[in-house]
């Protein structure tokens, strides 16, 4: 007899938990039809793949999946053809969705460079204008200071003064140098380039003790990058304010 109960007890049980499992998926079906989800086809990757690799040869790294429309990032692709000549370049993980703006052109790639940070090291980007950058010329790979300075009314007031030296930059995005065809020039028809009015985000590395002087001078100040001469020590820097902007060194 009580082996009977415990067997009618535990099919009851089962029942019970069959009925809110079906009802369960009812009702999730029932949340997604009536929220008007729709799928949008979009490319994701299977595996990590890196920096610098062409559109053409990611074919065996993709797959076309269903997203709903709400969570695909911006940019996303579809198909592969829609990054025809481009090679990514940042590094690619898997189950990310496929986005244009991980890929440019092989120059522009190029010029964005992939330099190896130290693991000492943090990065941090700013939006530079070209007289605040060389002209736009800072490269990737190379070593600059950063010059700050601050107007009236903030912390410190009113003055110039190097902040950062021997800065390692890491990343340049933004507008392609100015370029020059020199076998088309002549002594005759040559001028100079016109200057470069787009901004770029030019990202270095620091260490962490000089993340919050650099995010200061940013949020508070300008900032300015200067390549530096061949030996480093020889950037002779003093803190000029008014009081002292005409005064010998």
């Amino acid at each position: 007899m009580k082996k009977r109960v415990i067997g009618l007890g535990a099919a009851a049980v089962l029942a019970v938990l069959g009925t809110v499992l079906i009802v369960s998926r009812v009702d999730d079906a029932s949340r997604r039809e009536a929220a008007g989800q729709e799928l949008a086809t979009v490319l994701v990757m299977n595996e990590f793949v890196p920096a610098g690799t062409p559109s053409e040869e990611l074919a065996g790294f993709v797959r076309a999946d269903g997203v709903p429309a709400a969570l695909v990032t911006e940019g996303a692709v579809a198909d592969l053809a829609d990054l025809a000549g481009l090679v990514s370049t940042t590094d690619l993980l898997a189950n990310e969705q496929v986005t244009a703006g991980r890929f440019a052109s092989a120059e522009e790639a190029a010029r964005i460079g992939s330099v190896d940070v130290p693991s000492d090291m943090v990065e941090l980007s700013v939006s530079v204008s070209p007289e605040q950058s060389v002209g736009g010329a800072v490269q990737p790979g190379e070593t600059v200071s950063v010059v700050a300075t601050f107007d009236a009314g903030e912390q410190p007031v009113n003055s110039v003064g190097l902040l950062l030296a021997n800065v390692l930059v890491t990343r340049v995005q933004g507008a392609a140098p100015v370029t020059v065809d020199a076998a088309a020039a002549t002594e005759e028809t040559a001028t100079p380039p016109p200057a470069p009015t787009a901004e770029s985000l030019v990202t270095i590395a620091v260490p962490s003790a000089d993340a919050e002087r650099f995010v200061y001078a940013i949020h508070y100040g300008q900032i300015y990058l200067a390549r530096e001469p061949i030996d480093p020590d020889e950037f002779v820097s003093r803190v000029t304010t008014a009081e002292n902007v005409f005064a010998p060194r």
